[in-house]
């Protein structure tokens, strides 16, 4: 979706920024468990407003499940934590209509205060 795609929209710079991290883009939200128990995420978020960083799977906001429509990222986390599937994950959340230049900017910025 169009709100949602500023993460993919800076892909391409982040991985120019840290070649010696490995950035893969997935498709579906079941290919998550193939990456192991320690995950490092980049995605959207709503209500926000500068790009931050999640680490505690209580804070993710999730829905009740109807179909599998609703087994959505927040969901898939907090049952892969629940199965023993995930040990830790980093989120990095950047607000929905944030620019991409700022997010580009905010999240270079924090991925190198975290990761390095």
């Amino acid at each position: 979706m169009k709100k949602d795609s500023t993460p993919l929209k800076i892909l391409p710079e982040l991985a120019k920024e840290f070649p010696e991290i490995h950035f893969v883009e997935i498709d579906a939200i079941e290919e998550i468990g193939s990456f192991g128990k320690e995950l490092i995420i980049l995605d959207s978020a709503d209500g926000i407003t500068d790009v931050c960083l999640l680490t505690d799977l209580k804070k993710l906001e999730t829905k009740s499940i109807v179909s599998m429509h609703d087994f959505d990222l927040a969901y898939t986390l907090k049952l892969m934590k629940k199965i023993g599937r995930l040990n830790s994950v980093k989120i990095f959340c950047i607000p929905t209509k944030m620019k991409k230049n700022r997010a580009l900017k905010e999240t270079a910025a924090l991925i190198r205060s975290t990761l390095f």
